[in-house]
């Protein structure tokens, strides 16, 4: 969606506000979890699916009433914004209505290091958020010794922190872009460094603390998690940095692919800490911090922050002929005219 409404200059902020939000979500759902586990309708836990069920509906429904896929579309939007937007996007958009649309490249995205090394940021990224959301609370009952409805309020407290720092991060890599600081690609790898960098460190630092350090180990957790929120300004908005007119399929691809850590960390975690030691928890958060910097080091190396040669628009019948596409100030030549 964003990749026909943001432009180039606002994206992280833009992208960042809106995955910002999930964390209201988190942030309200894990202490309201807690308490319609032990005192709610249905039996308890039923209860949860129910009143998180149809707050899903009624959120679909304003959804669907306010949402449009291009600006064009909007009945809401004032043509002097929908100017601006469509203007800066025009290096990466055919507005040429007699033009089919385009299929997207599959080969050219299977095959394209910058979208792999995007992927292993995004996977890295993401064993990291599910570590922190299926495995926190079992971390915190097994070596701390908390109960069900005091877990519930103080795993929301990690996820407050990062719905500051996502904002902040965002509002930061676009700041920084703007004013030429770092180029686009350093704005993201150093993203990446610091988020996935502090959450593998403070996550590792969270398996040496035990009863009695129970501050310290939900000041840990929240900085982890809390600054793990500055990767939006990195992976999740460089699918709109390389191929912004395909960014729905590949992204796709990406969380798919990251729905594996989604299935792997938790086994890994059941199979690791099957009587709940701090000794256990150790090897879990080392094997976890490895994985996301890892991850972090192969978006640095190999991730680009430009739109790839294969996802630029056409443009004035691709130069006459169809032999040209622009990316930003510069014409690319994709064949000879013969």
């Amino acid at each position: 969606m964003w990749s026909m409404w943001a432009p180039p200059l606002e994206r992280s902020l833009l992208t960042g506000i809106t995955y910002a939000g999930a964390q209201i979500g988190n942030t309200l759902v894990m202490p309201l979890s807690g308490l319609l586990c032990k005192y709610g309708f249905a039996g308890g836990w039923p209860s949860i699916y129910y009143v998180l069920g149809i707050a899903g509906l009624v959120w679909a429904a304003v959804w669907f009433y306010y949402v449009s896929d291009v600006p064009a579309n909007n009945r809401r939007i004032s043509s002097e914004e929908r100017a601006y937007i469509e203007s800066s996007l025009a290096d990466i958009m055919s507005h040429d209505p007699s033009k089919k649309k385009r299929s997207v490249p599959w080969r050219s995205i299977l095959t394209s290091i910058p979208v792999w090394a995007l992927y292993c940021g995004h996977f890295a990224g993401d064993w990291g958020a599910y570590m922190m959301m299926t495995s926190l609370p079992l971390f915190m009952n097994d070596v701390l010794g908390f109960d069900l409805t005091s877990l519930g309020f103080l795993s929301a407290i990690p996820y407050i922190a990062y719905f500051i720092f996502i904002n902040l991060g965002g509002m930061a890599a676009d700041k920084i872009r703007d004013s030429a600081l770092l180029s686009t690609i350093a704005v993201r790898r150093l993203a990446m460094l610091i988020a996935l960098g502090s959450q593998a460190l403070f996550l590792i630092a969270s398996g040496y603390c035990g009863c009695g350090q129970e501050t310290l180990v939900i000041v840990f957790l929240t900085l982890g998690i809390g600054i793990s929120g500055i990767q939006y300004a990195g992976f999740v908005v460089n699918y709109l940095d390389i191929a912004p007119t395909f960014a729905g399929p590949i992204l796709g691809i990406g969380n798919t692919l990251s729905c594996i850590a989604g299935i792997l960390c938790p086994l890994m975690v059941g199979a690791l800490t099957p009587t709940g030691t701090k000794e256990e928890w150790q090897v879990v958060f080392w094997i976890t911090g490895a994985i996301l910097l890892t991850g972090a080091l192969i978006f640095s190396f190999f991730a680009k922050g430009e739109v790839l040669p294969w996802a630029l628009a056409e443009s004035k019948k691709d130069e006459e002929h169809g032999l040209y596409v622009r990316n930003g100030d510069e014409k690319v030549r994709l064949q000879s005219d013969s």
